[in-house]
């Protein structure tokens, strides 16, 4: 037989040991804690989806809305040109028209008859 170093054999001074394994159980309770820790997580990652979505969403209305903006202050700069005696002597001339000044005098005369 084997003895060890202080004398006493190996099986002399050692117990077995049984190994226990730990396991959960499901109680009902432990059950409704975890549903309702797993559906506030989920509400809270849905909002968070919902907020980075609508964030999203803003920013590219703002820029659309910048846009329409610049378009309508072009538009109005247009409509004031439009309504520039220089603009309508312009078109005015290239339509054939001309103002009374410019008649030659024979035709003056003519209308005045």
């Amino acid at each position: 037989m084997r003895r060890r170093e202080n004398g006493l054999p190996f099986a002399a001074g050692t117990k077995k040991v049984k190994k226990r394994r730990l396991r959960f159980k499901f109680k009902p309770l432990s059950l409704l804690l975890l549903f309702f820790i797993v559906s506030v997580f989920y509400q809270l990652g849905l909002g968070l989806f919902g907020l980075i979505v609508n964030n999203y969403r803003l920013v590219e209305l703002k820029k659309k809305l910048a846009e329409k903006k610049q378009l309508i202050e072009l538009l109005e700069l247009e409509k004031t040109r439009w309504y520039s005696q220089e603009f309508l002597e312009r078109e005015a001339q290239k339509l054939g028209l001309v103002k009374v000044e410019e008649l030659p005098d024979y035709l003056l005369e003519e209308q005045e008859k």
